[in-house]
């Protein structure tokens, strides 16, 4: 069993200033973080207002990116921010301008982590998830912001500085730190299988400004590291390929000047991993029973709207995404929401313990689990609601070969799920994927 250690927790962001130290007992000291923060307040509690940040940190640069939509409003109002230059790790941007809460890496300390609330203007803490990875077999770590320079042509990246096994990546349409309007937003997830093009999935949304109606674009792939969803059409995809000891070959199939934020992990011998299509479907549970290991740890990344893979969603009135973590002995998920075609703005956010995502109405679920469990060749989410339309995206497992599954309950609602996965895993031996 490999030494790679990764857990999760949810913690209240504090309403002062200051130093805050986020911890998970008997952790030891983290090598790298992943980041998540919505408007949310209160576990299942929906939340006014549609905002989610991303961010990643390797203790030496930490970066994030952010959107945010605005509730209840005439003609929509949305915002994009960066948290470019080597400090953010999460941010609430406001759509009126500005930021109503930010956080900064100070330092890694023993079983945690240590941020800066920079700001936070609620007279609660919004809720902000962290991901620890460290141990000593996860060999190496890098979080970094790379261009993707405006040209389609490939373009050799070094600043990796090794082969990488995993590579998480978000941006938000931004090249250069402050806010913009609109709120294009998209997430991806590339792993190491040893192929020219190694597999990668990403999901994207984009909220529009100053419709009078709502104006909400979605768009899942399981071609691509990154998609580009703005007003109405996907302006570019990103292909991470030719992966090397120093880092990869990028491609945009459009010239952009995007900054991608990137975490890259590397694990010694021994640790599983794999990146599968997930299809929450209309009826039944969510069982995924192709891997060859079983996980110890999941996350997935949810789009509503979508009815394929790689064709942007325009017409319908959905528009909602989640990332959803789970282990052992806890899953949960931060999920916002933005109505299309509405009056109205509708705009939501949710941080839930339950396998759960908000539909794009604000107010009801589009699914919901009531237990679930780890499986030996994967996993099965046991749903009391499923979709109307099947929601589709990615989901990464991992294992350090222990086995470490197992099966938990989630607190009573009422609904029941169902899924559908094509899956590629990854067996790391002695350094070589088979």
């Amino acid at each position: 069993m490999a030494d790679v250690k990764r857990e999760f927790t949810v913690v209240a962001v504090n309403t002062a200033t200051g130093n805050q130290d986020i911890t998970i007992s008997g952790f030891g000291t983290p090598k790298a973080a992943q980041f998540f923060l919505s408007e949310a307040v209160t576990d299942d509690t929906i939340a006014s207002h549609g905002a989610v940040s991303a961010g990643f940190s390797d203790g030496t640069y930490s970066t994030c990116v952010s959107i945010a939509n605005e509730d209840g409003q005439t003609s929509t109002d949305t915002q994009r921010t960066p948290g470019f230059g080597g400090s953010s790790i999460a941010i609430v941007a406001d759509p009126n301008g500005g930021t109503k809460c930010s956080l900064d890496f100070v330092s890694w300390i023993a079983d945690g982590v240590r941020v800066s609330v920079d700001s936070n203007a609620v007279p609660a803490g919004y809720l902000l998830t962290v991901v620890l990875w460290g141990g000593a077999d996860l060999d190496s770590v890098k979080c970094v912001e790379r261009g993707l320079q405006s040209s389609t042509a490939a373009q050799t990246y070094t600043g990796i500085g090794f082969e990488f096994d995993v590579l998480f990546l978000a941006h938000n349409f931004s090249s250069s730190s402050g806010g913009l309007v609109h709120s294009p937003f998209a997430y991806g997830c590339v792993i190491n299988d040893n192929a020219t093009t190694p597999t990668q999935k990403s999901i994207g949304f984009c909220g529009d400004s100053g419709s009078s109606s709502g104006d909400q674009n979605t768009i899942a792939s399981d071609t691509y590291a990154l998609v580009a969803p703005l007003i109405g059409s996907n302006r570019w995809n990103l292909t991470i390929s030719d992966i090397t000891s120093t880092g990869y070959t990028h491609t945009t199939s459009s010239s952009s000047s995007t900054t991608t934020i990137q975490l890259a992990l590397k694990f010694a011998a021994g640790v599983d991993f794999s990146l599968t299509d997930v299809s929450i479907p209309t009826s039944g549970n969510l069982v995924e029973s192709g891997l060859s290991f079983q996980p110890e740890f999941t996350q997935m990344g949810l789009i509503q709207g979508p009815s394929a893979y790689d064709t942007l969603d325009t017409a319908a009135p959905s528009a909602s995404l989640a990332f959803a973590l789970t282990d052992s002995s806890q899953v949960h998920t931060i999920s916002t929401s933005d109505e299309d075609g509405s009056a109205d703005t509708v705009c939501k956010s949710l941080s839930s313990d339950q396998f759960r995502m908000l539909d794009y109405q604000g107010s009801a679920d589009a699914f919901l689990a009531s237990g679930y469990s780890l499986d030996s060749n994967g996993w099965t989410y046991t749903l009391s609601t499923n979709p109307a339309a099947a929601i589709l995206g990615w989901a990464f497992a991992f294992s350090s070969g222990g086995g470490g599954g197992g099966v938990a309950a989630i607190p009573p609602s009422s609904q029941n799920l169902g899924r559908q996965f094509a899956t590629i895993s990854a067996h790391r031996l002695g350094g070589v994927l088979q």
